[in-house]
């Protein structure tokens, strides 16, 4: 596989290597990771039908004139190519129970589509997150997990958002504006998120957080939650 010639020049063994191909309504994207020992591709297409057969995909990549996209599929075991419905979850207005001693994080309170490239790092986010909740409140549970979704709220619904922005680019595609600045389109419609520390975030914005919860300051999470900081996420 590493050898084909339409894919070889993905493999690095100092890097990983992301590729993205666009077409109308269509978008594919591969990843190698691991010192090019691994690899993985997403084709997002219009058609919610479970298809595992390698020859239906084929009508779908005919789409990307590119030897890479082509020799993804040709170097894919039959039995290994994987259909799966991607659906959107809008934001949810709350993430702790009733209760307030169970809290959702990830996927389960904030879905990212496939093109935010974030759901494990978002996930990873909150862990961190309600961790240090915890172990700052002095087994106070309650103010720990509201206090950890105030946090996170904001955060997680932006880069959630960028999901829903990057699949509109890929699919609504400006070909003559590629065309004329195709560096300054990428940088424009994928930017970047800083590097961001979960865990120092949280100790600088707890004891503010967790205060205003015990003095019973409450409301919708847009207007409670934690504003990002100066200069943004990105």
């Amino acid at each position: 596989m590493r050898n084909h010639p339409g894919i070889k020049e993905l493999f690095h063994e100092d890097r990983d290597t992301v590729r993205f191909c666009m077409s109308d309504n269509l978008s594919l994207m591969a990843f190698v990771w691991n010192q090019g020992q691994d690899i993985a591709w997403v084709l997002v297409h219009p058609s919610w039908s479970n298809i595992t057969e390698r020859e239906h995909v084929a009508k779908w990549m005919s789409f990307f004139p590119r030897k890479d996209a082509q020799a993804l599929l040709e170097v894919t075991p039959s039995n290994k190519t994987i259909d799966f419905k991607l659906v959107y979850r809008p934001t949810i207005d709350n993430w702790v129970s009733k209760g307030g001693r169970t809290i959702l994080i990830g996927d389960a309170a904030h879905a990212n589509l496939p093109t935010a490239g974030q759901g494990a790092s978002q996930a990873l986010e909150d862990a961190v997150t309600v961790a240090e909740c915890l172990q700052s409140s002095n087994g106070g549970v309650k103010v720990a997990l509201e206090a950890a979704q105030r946090i996170r709220y904001h955060r997680s619904n932006v880069v959630q958002k960028s999901g829903q922005q990057n699949r509109d680019a890929f699919y609504k595609t400006p070909w003559d504006d590629i065309e004329a600045a195709p560096e300054e389109w990428a940088k424009k419609r994928f930017p970047k998120l800083k590097p961001w520390d979960p865990l120092e975030f949280t100790k600088e914005q707890f004891p503010k957080v967790a205060k205003d919860i015990k003095n019973g300051v409450t409301g919708h999470l847009n207007d409670v939650t934690v504003p990002p900081p100066p200069g943004g996420y990105w």
